[in-house]
């Protein structure tokens, strides 16, 4: 009776080179990775602007920040998707569709 033992593809093995690879291989490890990447970038970017124009003008708009954060993560996420591995189409899709919300948000809660 022979016992075979399954090994864990390790960095070294995987070895390609450039960023690009070194974010497959963590997305084929963990495929949650690129999502809350994404999620992560856009609070950063949404939080940075609203505090920053608040700090700067007095007065911070959220929704524009938002608008800001979503439209920089769903080009990110659009990008990150001409690589073969990284994002499938549904992350874009809820990535496009956040970015529309949010930006009807802006538009209907606009005073005028």
């Amino acid at each position: 009776m022979e016992i075979t033992i399954k090994l864990i593809q390790t960095w070294n093995e995987f070895n390609k080179t450039g960023i690009d690879n070194l974010f497959v291989y963590v997305t084929s490890i963990n495929s949650s990775f690129i999502p809350t990447f994404l999620f992560m970038l856009a609070l950063l970017i949404t939080l940075g602007t609203y505090f920053g124009t608040k700090k700067f003008s007095g007065q911070g708009d959220f929704y524009a920040s938002l608008v800001t954060g979503l439209f920089l993560a769903t080009i990110t996420s659009y990008l990150m998707n001409l690589k073969e591995g990284f994002v499938n189409l549904y992350i874009n899709a809820v990535f496009t569709v956040l970015f529309l919300v949010s930006l009807i948000l802006l538009f209907v809660t606009r005073e005028r």
